[in-house]
């Protein structure tokens, strides 16, 4: 499950990472409305995060914001990504890191250059 969340959150997702250190940070998903179970899925597993309609389309966004989402999915997903978005990734984690020191000490795994077959 967790390299398909991984796909998702590099093709169809956003991690947000503030300037400021008094900011708060989220990762955001957004599906067309007929892939809504698939959200529904998800929170339920995840236990965090909201699932918001988006004005004017035929999709849905689930954002996760709270801390405790944004340390699970980090755990869950680093070392699956296979994009140039794991940049984006390290810079959630430095700014963890920065905001909370030896707090969570998240290690930046490297892209998974694995065949895509063995963890489909």
């Amino acid at each position: 499950m967790y390299s398909y969340l991984s796909g998702l959150l590099e093709g169809d997702g956003n991690i947000y990472v503030p300037k400021e250190i008094k900011g708060h940070p989220s990762i955001s998903l957004a599906l067309p409305t007929k892939d809504l179970p698939l959200f529904l899925l998800i929170q339920r597993d995840l236990k965090h995060g909201h699932i918001y309609k988006i004005k004017g389309k035929n999709a849905y966004q689930y954002i996760i914001s709270n801390l405790e989402g944004i340390v699970l999915i980090i755990n869950y997903i680093n070392g699956l990504m296979r994009t140039k978005k794991i940049l984006k990734l390290y810079e959630l984690i430095e700014f963890l890191d920065i905001k909370y020191p030896g707090k969570y000490n998240i290690k930046k795994l490297p892209l998974d250059n694995s065949d895509i077959k063995d963890n489909a």
